[in-house]
């Protein structure tokens, strides 16, 4: 195939008419292999989604003996069996907090349903005026019109397109940097209590108060990326204080949305960030690991309540209906994806195996051999779940570090200050030792920020 062809071709975040893209031509478990058959690690799971291997077996055989069946049917006045049993299969893991869900075709697109889902369930009570937002800076939560609006409002991912000042939504700055040093993460992986003088201290809580109380009647739900910012730099936060954010919220009848899309199926201390606080969001949003990466879907989950109130008000349903909701290759996929999720990772399968177990090890050792470097550089080195997080003081060349990490076949992509790997869960101990070496040998290697092989504007995901 002519790889010129790639000229016509707009990749993620990158200009036209670029044609030195590594050209892929299959991939299997943890790798990624070129037209030559060479070999490429995939350090951040495709953008987060492939934790299961590329080319699952079992997903990848869902998907061929669903599409030789029933490729697809509109999801309107019909349903089919693989819908119904992968909500089965996200019910049994996610428990009674959700009781409605809504398959979409995206993550962003299950992030709109999710902030349509907030305003309808507002309007329909009379609450006319309640169309806002409260959101987190440095957040993202996808790339269609409103997720833009709810994300990182002075971030550069978004600025051609949105302004903080006209994006009806109300910011509010971070919660406190999660200290695991701290002990507020309990043995099994639940947040311990936070004291109202810490909450109410704390610059997040005077803020939201302060909207609270001037902004109440605007607003229809808070959202955030719960524990993790994922594009926003992989900042770890304490999830206490969106506990406590929760309470004031419902107490105003506000919504709360998790977006777990990045978050959840084990990337914090529990399947999904929501479980390690005591109070539960109202809407939740799933996506990536959801199909193992094997294809695209997203998934929104609402309370009994929620939906009580939007059957129970004209116009008597949710305004929103994707062509492709619901597919059935994709739900089937989905459906093996949860499954293999819940009886090879999953917390509450006592069979499983913790992810922790899986890449604690490794991370911890190259976090201490690092930190015997004494670089000045390096801002921060942290981990939780399957994320291994380096930050830089400076902004990273992202062509530079790609070439050094594909010269050694390793496919990672940093953005900003942050160089982060997240793999597969499926990776052996052996390639994931081989890949830290890497990684310590390239932070080694490098000099400090007067060398430029590390130093660049170019800061896209």
């Amino acid at each position: 195939m002519n790889i010129k062809y790639d000229l016509h071709n707009i990749h993620a975040y990158d200009a036209p008419y670029n044609d030195k893209n590594l050209f892929i031509e299959r991939a299997q478990g943890v790798y990624m292999y070129d037209k030559n058959n060479t070999p490429y690690l995939d350090a951040i799971s495709s953008w987060w989604s492939t934790s299961f291997g590329h080319a699952n077996p079992k997903i990848s055989q869902a998907i061929v003996n669903q599409a030789q069946k029933l490729p697809h049917v509109m999801f309107a006045g019909l349903t089919h069996e693989p819908a119904l049993k992968l909500t089965e299969s996200l019910i049994n893991l996610l428990g009674d907090n959700f009781d409605q869900y809504f398959y979409s075709d995206s993550g962003s697109v299950a992030v709109e349903v999710a902030l349509k889902i907030a305003v309808q369930y507002q309007v329909v009570q009379g609450k006319k005026e309640r169309r806002k937002f409260l959101a987190l800076a440095n957040g993202y939560h996808g790339d269609t019109w409103k997720t833009m609006m709810v994300s990182e409002p002075d971030g550069y991912l978004h600025q051609v397109f949105s302004d903080k000042n006209t994006s009806g939504t109300y910011f509010l700055p971070v919660p406190e940097k999660l200290d695991f040093n701290s002990h507020v993460l309990n043995p099994d992986g639940s947040f311990t209590s936070l004291s109202d003088e810490e909450f109410y201290n704390s610059p997040f809580g005077q803020k939201l108060v302060k909207y609270l109380a001037e902004h109440e009647h605007e607003i229809a739900a808070l959202i955030c990326e719960p524990m993790i910012q994922g594009a926003g730099g992989f900042y770890f936060y304490d999830l206490r204080y969106i506990n406590k954010a929760i309470e004031l919220c419902h107490a105003h009848d506000i919504l709360v949305i998790f977006d777990e899309i990045a978050t959840g199926f084990g990337r914090t201390s529990k399947d999904f960030a929501f479980e390690t606080i005591s109070n539960s969001p109202d809407i939740i949003t799933l996506g990536k690991v959801l199909t193992g990466g094997h294809i695209g879907l997203g998934v929104t989950g609402f309370s009994k309540n929620i939906a009580q109130v939007i059957k129970d008000n004209p116009p008597y349903a949710f305004l929103h209906g994707p062509t492709f909701m619901g597919n059935p290759i994709a739900t089937a996929a989905a459906r093996a994806a949860v499954d293999f999720y819940w009886q090879h990772y999953s917390h509450k399968n006592p069979k499983a195996q913790a992810i922790q177990d899986i890449f604690y090890p490794s991370y911890a050792n190259l976090k201490a051999k690092l930190k015997e470097l004494k670089r000045e550089d390096i801002k921060n080195i942290r981990y939780l779940g399957p994320i291994f997080c380096l930050e830089f003081k400076q902004t990273l060349n992202k062509k530079e570090v790609q070439d050094y990490f594909i010269e050694h076949n390793i496919w990672l992509r940093p953005f900003g200050n942050i160089l982060y790997i997240m793999p597969p869960y499926i990776i052996t101990q052996e390639q994931l030792t081989t890949l830290c070496e890497r990684i310590y040998d390239f932070v080694a290697n490098t000099n400090s920020s007067t060398n430029q092989k590390v130093v660049s504007q170019d800061n896209f995901v």
